[in-house]
């Protein structure tokens, strides 16, 4: 780990937060270095009030999940592995955090059985606050509305499941929460036209 770029990296994100800069995102290949490892970049971003994301529980277990929780990560990009461990998806609820599901990248990539396998819809079912994304478009040649077509077709979702997915994204954001009040608003003014 190269402590010293990735903590320089933390306070760029803090002198441009706000001039198209939103967030910091640790994001990237699992299980090379431990999640842990990087415990001084988020303390350094809650030090320095940056928002963050923190990719985990993809390849790995629910442990990256946890490690993620204890930055203080209030999104995770993938996560279905949390679903694992019911005591750490019942502290991701408490806690609020939201967690970016990309599930064509989550099975071409084998950190899932399938598109009927994921973890996802039960997670959603469970009462946690999941999303759908994209992940690489370009390599995974899918789009958002291809992978809501996977979610209905083959994993169980329903339109209205997706308009709620959709509001937690919007309230996921890192934007004020006028801004994302707004954002729901569009959403749900949308509903019916779909």
């Amino acid at each position: 780990v190269n402590m010293e770029g990735n903590l320089e990296t933390v306070r760029l994100t803090k002198e441009y937060l706000g001039t198209g800069v939103v967030a910091l995102d640790l994001a990237g290949a699992e299980g090379i270095v431990p999640l842990s490892n990087f415990a001084p970049i988020f303390d350094l971003a809650r030090e320095l009030d940056v928002p963050f994301t923190c990719h985990a529980g993809d390849s790995q277990g629910p442990e990256t999940v946890e490690d993620a929780l204890n930055f203080g990560a209030k999104r995770a990009g993938h996560g279905h592995h949390i679903y694992e461990d019911p005591a750490l998806c019942e502290r991701a609820m408490k806690e609020g955090v939201t967690f970016e599901i990309c599930p064509t990248s989550n099975v071409c990539c084998q950190s899932t059985g399938g598109y009927g396998e994921h973890y996802v819809k039960k997670m959603y079912d469970k009462g946690m606050r999941v999303t759908i994304n994209t992940d690489n478009m370009t390599l995974f040649g899918i789009n958002l509305d291809k992978e809501y077509d996977h979610c209905i077709n083959d994993m169980g979702f329903t339109k209205d499941d997706i308009i709620q997915m959709l509001i937690y994204s919007a309230e996921a954001t890192f934007q004020s929460e006028a801004e994302k009040k707004a954002l729901v608003e569009r959403i749900l003014a949308c509903k019916n036209k779909i």
